[in-house]
């Protein structure tokens, strides 16, 4: 029981050392956690939006986050932006997957069909073995999403 006891503290001191490091991406991860719950409890998106951070997957995680909270405030054109300057910046990360994803999604309850088929295309095009592919195959065999996206007949 006491070599449980040390092992923990020596665990516990070891985290708190990580959270000190300011390259750490679990510090960076806890610092864009902690601007999010401050944004959901009313805090402007700028807690998102200036975070600085060196941690390629937890930036692109910053911009998909900041998307959505565009979105949830509905500004449209940040919320968009925000998704292009993922897509640009972290072509090949599943945030941008998620981003392209969520554009569609975003202008196919707005009921404007043809740009929510142009971000699924770009989704496709861009992740052709992706995840969010056979989401949008089973949407259009119950017929949620249009024909026009060409990977989604395959």
């Amino acid at each position: 029981m006491r070599a449980n006891g040390k092992k923990r503290a020596l665990n516990l001191k070891k985290l708190q050392g990580m959270l000190h490091e300011p390259e750490n991406p679990h510090r960076q991860l806890a610092q864009l956690r902690i601007a999010q719950a401050r944004v959901q409890l009313k805090g402007p998106s700028s807690l998102v939006s200036s975070l600085v951070l060196t941690d390629f997957d937890v930036d692109a995680e910053r911009l998909y986050a900041l998307s959505q909270i565009y979105r949830s405030e509905k500004r449209e054109g940040e919320m968009l932006a925000a998704i292009d300057q993922l897509v640009q910046k972290y072509p090949a990360s599943k945030w941008s997957e998620d981003g392209l994803m969520a554009a569609g999604n975003y202008y196919w309850v707005e009921l404007n069909r043809s740009q929510a088929a142009s971000y699924y295309q770009r989704l496709l095009d861009s992740f052709p073995a992706g995840k969010k592919r056979i989401q949008l195959r089973m949407a259009r065999r119950l017929g949620r999403v249009p024909e026009s996206p060409a990977g989604c007949r395959r």
